[in-house]
């Protein structure tokens, strides 16, 4: 179990702030985007702490490409906070 919450505390926050902004094209890390990722049930949850306005018809889309970013593990829960 340890080894898994290794995983999701290195590696995973980087590959989900790899991830493109689904309106602007450019990967959330240059857009200064802190992920937060926390194991939840047989999954992962990510919470994306953003410095700008986000579209909520804009979430769908990010949060499949979350889900991709993190896979195989599922996707547990997904938010997006304002800084």
């Amino acid at each position: 179990m340890r080894g898994m919450e290794d995983a999701i505390q290195q590696a995973l926050p980087e590959r989900s702030r790899a991830v493109l902004d689904p309106r602007t094209g450019l990967a959330l890390a240059s857009a200064g985007v802190r992920a937060n990722v926390s194991p939840a049930g047989d999954g992962v949850a990510v919470s994306l702490v953003i410095g700008y306005p986000m579209a909520s018809d804009d979430l769908p889309a990010l949060r499949e490409a979350v889900a991709a970013a993190i896979a195989p593990l599922p996707l547990a829960g997904f938010e997006v906070v304002p800084r």
